[in-house]
């Protein structure tokens, strides 16, 4: 929907209201995120979701660099499927290293403050971490108040 069709809102919904603009994919299509994109895309427009598949160690995290072992095709030093299987999404916030060098991704999962860094984890970067890389998705946000646009898109959306 453009912002030319968007309909006229009631005086019931004067809150902020949040609608996308654009999305897509990082990188321009599925599967052809990488860790350069993924900065560039958070720096320029802020926030990404991001899916993986996580192992079992994963519902245990309670702080730390979370890593799990290599994928097969990775240590059969094969090309990464065409198609990578996942099952949990978060929201990629930032990036950062540790003091013994080992890169990291600043994530927010969705299952409360009690989990990992007060609902936060670091995952690591670099390396696709259970496909963590390869499929970032971002959008456009357009947020209204009161029925007038506050904050328009930040991208073209290219």
């Amino acid at each position: 929907m453009k912002l030319t069709e968007l309909p006229t809102i009631s005086k019931f919904f004067m809150k902020k209201i949040f609608l996308i603009n654009f999305f897509r994919f990082v990188g321009g299509a599925y599967g052809k995120s990488n860790e350069r994109d993924m900065m560039i895309e958070l720096m320029n427009n802020g926030p990404i979701a991001v899916s993986f598949e996580p192992g079992n160690s994963f519902m245990y995290y309670e702080d730390g660099v979370y890593h799990e072992v290599r994928p097969s095709w990775m240590d059969k030093g094969e090309e990464q499927p065409e198609w990578t299987r996942v099952e949990h999404s978060v929201l990629l916030y930032g990036w950062g290293e540790t003091e013994g060098g080992v890169k990291y991704w600043n994530l927010l999962n969705s299952w409360g403050e009690r989990w990992g860094e007060g609902g936060s984890f670091r995952m690591k970067r670099g390396n696709d971490e259970m496909g963590i890389e390869s499929m970032g998705e971002a959008a456009d946000p357009i947020i209204l108040r009161n029925g007038v646009v506050v904050e328009p898109p930040t991208s073209t959306g290219n």
